[in-house]
């Protein structure tokens, strides 16, 4: 059957031979940078179309557990 933790091992390979980096630091994000980014993510159309409410803070806490 079907086993979700199979296909987001296939997804890892596959990020990893198109060169995706695993993480926001890899890119030169810093911390520091987080509350401007998410200032700007929220000035996104997409947030207001989400389906999930989103505030400045989630995505502060997204962005952190991607560096």
């Amino acid at each position: 059957g079907f086993k979700p933790e199979m296909l987001v091992e296939e997804i890892r390979r596959l990020n990893e031979d198109l060169g995706i980096p695993k993480s926001l630091s890899q890119v030169g994000v810093k911390e520091e940078l987080i509350p401007a980014m998410a200032e700007d993510a929220m000035k996104s159309g997409n947030i207001a179309v989400n389906p999930r409410s989103s505030r400045q803070c989630d995505i502060e806490m997204l962005y952190r557990k991607a560096l």
